[in-house]
């Protein structure tokens, strides 16, 4: 058995011998692109740009020791 890159499904076929899932990615499926984010770090966006990109209203802060 295989292991699945990604949650992020297209397709679910029932088969013969078990199922056939079509999709894509390697993420964790809540939001963030890993090559996007590089690819805008590489750019020169800072962290905070991208965090803002893919999660819009998010606050980046110190979290209370």
């Amino acid at each position: 058995m295989r292991e699945l890159k990604s949650v992020r499904f297209d397709s679910v076929r029932k088969r013969k011998k078990g199922f056939e899932f079509e999709g894509r990615g390697y993420g964790h499926g809540v939001g963030l692109c890993q090559w996007g984010a590089r690819a805008q770090a590489d750019g020169g966006r800072s962290y905070t740009d991208i965090i803002a990109h893919y999660f819009p209203g998010a606050k980046v802060g110190r979290m209370p020791e």
